[in-house]
């Protein structure tokens, strides 16, 4: 039976409820401590809930676990259930209720409904992903109402600090604090008297964070060596030469081909070098530029659908088959993105497919693409840097969808 797309309340659930306890008093207290995190226990007033968090590492289930300090059953990606060994821990200690791509969306809340019936909490991450840039991701408006249908009590968990010392794209570790807790519990008596816009703006208030932000407020040092390394993963565009794809990271420093240099801070924050301009302090004011900026570059091919407006060569491509395993199809293909489509190109093998085609483009860990239409799924892997976020906010452009 396929596990995805079933709610089976079987023996695990006993099993989890008691291996959780002493595996956060034993493993997880220990872990959370080591890690730096700092934060105050909280007891929540019900015993089952829907726990909605923010989201910055990969071990925020760890974090929410050791502060809640109960099992929590998490709503979770299939592609980190498919995570190696850590895809396998999670699927045996935490029976995840797993988003699947071919998975409708109602039969998702279904099985998170059945599971908050069962009496067990419900945790979800509700921007669906990590932080690109250090700020928080959309929330679906969608969200508010399955939380008026689950009539059940909220609570809404807010951390921050994760994303400077784990950002997506690093290529070494750091050490630095990271914060977290409870913001609200909303009771359902709460819940039931709110209008749907009204819960809408009271979660995306709780759980908004600018890491920037946070980090000027209450500043800390997040140490290690090569803070800048790949984070032209994030910020593809230069603000000084306007172009793409000419932006190199090595040690502490990105620089441009154009002579633009500024260096990366273990404060977290750009900085100039020697006496040189700096045009963007940090990572999410640079990022909201280049999405604007970018615009201009793709509005001079509307008239051009024969020269590729981004080009990467050394991809690797793997497909994601419908029972949830992979093939591995390449090594060294070329993936390109025109005005009206995407191509890709390896030995024998010549795919392309509308931006109309294409159902879902996202940026998965370090510099993975996923890209889904109805016939396939390509997990887009790269040998060598490059921006996968080029790729997305393009593509939302260019179909008139908002860039969150």
């Amino acid at each position: 039976m396929n596990e995805y797309k079933t709610y089976q309340p079987k023996w695990y659930f006993v099993r989890d409820k008691i291996l959780t306890p002493p595996a956060i008093r034993f493993i997880g207290m220990p872990a959370a401590k080591k890690l730096d995190f700092r934060y105050t226990p909280y007891k929540p007033h019900s015993k089952t809930f829907l726990m909605l968090a923010n989201h910055n590492d990969k071990l925020d289930p760890l974090y929410e676990l050791v502060t809640l300090r109960t099992y929590i059953r998490f709503v979770a990606s299939d592609h980190v259930v498919r995570d190696g060994l850590f895809g396998k821990l999670i699927n045996f200690f935490g029976t995840p209720i797993v988003k699947h791509r071919d998975r409708p969306g109602s039969e998702l809340i279904k099985d998170i409904k059945d599971t908050i019936d069962a009496g067990i909490p419900v945790g979800l991450h509700a921007e669906g992903g990590t932080s690109y840039n250090g700020e928080s991701r959309f929330i679906s408006p969608n969200t508010a109402k399955m939380i008026k249908d689950l009539d059940c009590d909220v609570i809404t968990f807010r951390s921050y600090g994760g994303y400077l010392r784990t950002p997506r794209w690093r290529t070494s570790s750091r050490k630095g604090p990271l914060f977290g807790g409870v913001v609200h519990e909303y009771s359902k008596e709460d819940i039931q008297k709110m209008t749907e816009e009204e819960i809408y703006k009271a979660i995306t208030d709780d759980l908004y964070v600018n890491a920037f932000e946070e980090q000027r407020k209450n500043p800390h040092k997040y140490t290690g060596e090569n803070l800048a390394e790949h984070c032209e993963i994030i910020v593809y565009e230069c603000p000084a030469c306007k172009t793409v794809g000419r932006l190199h990271s090595k040690g502490n420093l990105l620089k441009c081909d154009c002579g633009y240099t500024v260096e990366f801070g273990e404060d977290g924050l750009f900085h100039a070098v020697n006496g040189g301009e700096l045009l963007q302090e940090d990572l999410v004011a640079w990022d909201h530029w280049q999405r604007t900026a970018v615009q201009d570059i793709l509005d001079a091919y509307k008239d051009n659908t024969e020269e590729p407006i981004f080009r990467d060569e050394h991809q690797t491509v793997t497909r994601i088959e419908n029972d949830g395993g992979k093939t591995h199809l390449t090594e060294d293909a070329v993936l390109e993105l025109y005005h009206d489509r995407f191509e890709l190109h390896w030995d024998g093998m010549d795919w392309s497919a509308s931006h109309k085609e294409v159902k879902r483009l996202d940026f998965m860990k370090e510099q993975c693409l996923f890209l889904i239409t109805d016939d396939v799924y390509y997990e887009i892997g790269s040998k060598v840097p490059r921006s996968p976020i080029k790729y997305v906010d393009a593509w939302r452009y260019l179909t008139g969808r908002p860039n969150y």
